[in-house]
């Protein structure tokens, strides 16, 4: 690699790494917020001050020892473990069968991917963090009998998300956004053929809570997408100062051609001539090696733009596609040439945000976790309060201030007393710790909480007098099971 290539390696290096440092700089206050959620979620035991001076005497937070998760029990109110089924409407009523065949693809797809896993983690973390993200990738390594690479899709949680700071309509919106992926050296070493075993996991927080340390087998990946001149997606790819990718519209297909000659490298098997050295060989199967139409060994990578179908394919409608078709040649005349069938680029990014309820100005939608932080930090308050004052609860005995006089068990026990007045002090005292403003405003707050998410007794599974209608009953069936159907 020449000097100039380095430098202009370097360059894009640095710009990719100044972009993730300016999101990172404009979305840590969100970041930072996001651990809150999750820790909420999980039932953190921290109560928050509400008053100057409301914390322990070395200045920490105080804490609850027992804590009713209305977070938990109100998000996970709301999972459902069906998953929405494709629905293809035709233009043109000639298109309805197509429109068909799509669907079942679709349905089929659905089956093939773990859409069960991916859809109980993104009902979580949806209404937790106001949204959730989806990386839909073409995985060109996995092969079947009918076809050559699949689908991918996985969930990305907003934290792993380094958007362009001043874009919060829509991922479409941005010139670039960049995705941080938790992996392993060994893991980059498989698939990208680069040695990162000295370097060390830059973010161990997007793994987690924040909490997390570095692991000594794992790095932090980063892989930026930006919108190209030509309107194509380009790929940029690294870890810590170390280049993995660099892909130039990156979502068209590309075929490894002869770089000296240009012409395309043959499948295993093609029948093939000999190379121009030996010409007199007859046409063999192609087993790799060099090109043989030069003989050159050196291959490189070409985006196809289109592919050639030389002799008719049926398509799964029954149409029959391909072939010779009539052109003119170089020379003006009538020739015969392959059809061209148009290779299809997406040329969006591979990422789509599933967001909650939207709200002007976010990139994401509310959190369900905020808006009930407040419900929840009383509820931990009252609480400890409760069973403060149960505890404290029961009978309390006066007494003399004397040394002689005790309280035990035993029956027939005698004291000895000097005066009248000794006796008037022995007396029994009942605390019954009553409690009954503190459970109607802890079922207040409760209700409080539900109202504010729209929780009813039916997306609970409770008995719901309101739900009189067998539609209703069903309703609140499935949410109970869903949530039974998720552990």
């Amino acid at each position: 690699m020449t000097e100039a290539e380095n430098r202009k390696r370097r360059d894009k290096l640095d710009l990719w790494q100044k972009r993730l440092a300016d999101s990172d700089a404009a979305f840590s206050a969100q970041s930072a917020q996001m651990d809150k959620r999750e820790r909420l979620y999980a039932g953190d035991r921290t109560l928050r001050p509400l008053v100057p001076g409301d914390h322990k005497r070395d200045g920490e937070r105080k804490q609850t020892s027992h804590v009713r998760n209305i977070v938990f029990e109100n998000i996970e109110s709301q999972v459902s473990s069906s998953i929405p089924q494709p629905k293809v409407t035709a233009r043109r009523k000639k298109d309805e069968p197509l429109a068909e065949i799509i669907e079942h693809f679709l349905r089929n797809e659905l089956d093939r991917l773990p859409f069960e896993t991916i859809n109980d983690l993104s009902e979580r973390t949806v209404p937790i963090q106001g949204g959730a993200g989806f990386l839909v990738e073409w995985d060109s390594a996995r092969r079947s009998a009918f076809a050559a690479g699949e689908l991918s899709v996985s969930t990305v949680h907003p934290k792993q998300l380094a958007p362009q700071p001043g874009v919060t309509t829509a991922v479409e919106d941005m010139d670039w956004i960049i995705v941080k992926i938790p992996t392993t050296k060994e893991a980059v070493k498989r698939r990208y053929g680069v040695d990162v075993s000295d370097e060390s996991e830059s973010e161990p927080q997007v793994r987690g809570t924040g909490e997390e340390t570095a692991s000594e087998d794992a790095v932090t990946q980063y892989v930026g997408y930006e919108r190209g001149r030509s309107g194509g997606i380009d790929l940029y790819s690294w870890v810590n100062d170390i280049q993995l990718e660099d892909l130039q519209d990156y979502q068209a297909r590309r075929q490894p051609v002869c770089k000296r000659c240009g012409r395309k490298k043959p499948l295993p098997g093609d029948i093939v001539d000999s190379p121009a050295s030996a010409i007199s060989d007859p046409p063999r199967p192609y087993d790799g090696g060099p090109c043989p139409s030069c003989g050159s060994e050196e291959w490189t990578d070409q985006i196809q733009d289109y592919e050639e179908l030389y002799t008719p394919v049926r398509r799964s409608s029954g149409e029959m596609i391909g072939g010779m078709v009539q052109a003119v040649g170089e020379d003006g005349l009538p020739a015969l040439e392959p059809a061209r069938i148009p290779c299809y680029r997406p040329n969006l990014f591979p990422l789509v945000l599933q967001k909650s309820v939207s709200v002007f100005g976010q990139l994401l939608g509310n959190s369900d976790a905020d808006l009930i932080a407040d419900q929840q930090n009383t509820v931990n308050r009252l609480e400890q309060k409760i069973i403060d004052r149960i505890v404290k609860a029961g009978t309390r005995i006066t007494l003399p201030n004397r040394a002689d006089l005790r309280t035990d068990p035993e029956d027939g026990e005698r004291w000895f007393l000097d005066s009248p007045a000794e006796k008037n002090l022995i007396d029994v005292l009942q605390f019954s710790g009553n409690l009954q403003y503190e459970m109607a405003y802890l079922a207040g707050v409760y209700e409080e909480a539900r109202q504010i998410l729209g929780i009813t007794d039916s997306f609970q599974g409770r008995t719901d007098a309101t739900a009189t209608s067998g539609k209703a009953k069903e309703f609140a069936a499935a949410q109970s099971a869903g949530r039974l159907e998720s552990k």
